[in-house]
């Protein structure tokens, strides 16, 4: 992690056992996750760099995102479940079986998220509280 004002190195993060493809910080700016080709996603605190949680299995051409207040993470990959965890504590709230896909997003109030499905052109909506899918878009 490199601190923008003056361009000096502040944290390492260290534990991924392939490439990272992505790194984002959390709404707050106190922890980021990762996600990587080893089919895990960390999430670290961003001032230290202790890794706070291992989650696992993402799957291969992994995403990972935090939801808008910061609370949840959603992960996705294309060999593996979508699945909603909690930012805090690290556990898996629910798994949605979804595979073919590394693009995710939550909507902005954070109750749903949308799981891009590719190879069936089409968008998947799901209720972020219970798992169940809402709607599916063509």
């Amino acid at each position: 992690i490199w601190d923008a004002l003056n361009g000096t190195e502040s944290a390492v993060l260290k534990g991924h056992q392939g490439a990272v493809e992505r790194a984002e910080f959390s709404p707050d700016g106190s922890r980021v996750i990762t996600v990587a080709r080893d089919g895990t996603a960390r999430i670290w605190n961003a001032t230290s760099g202790e890794q706070l949680f291992l989650l696992q299995p993402v799957g291969k051409f992994p995403t990972a995102i935090f939801s808008p207040n910061g609370t949840r993470v959603l992960t996705a990959g294309e060999n593996s479940d979508a699945s909603l965890w909690d930012a805090q504590t690290g556990r898996k709230i629910l798994s949605v079986e979804r595979r073919g896909s590394s693009l995710a997003s939550f909507s902005p109030d954070g109750q749903s998220f949308a799981i891009a499905q590719g190879d069936q052109r089409s968008v998947l909506i799901w209720n972020a509280e219970d798992g169940k899918l809402n709607r599916t878009l063509r």
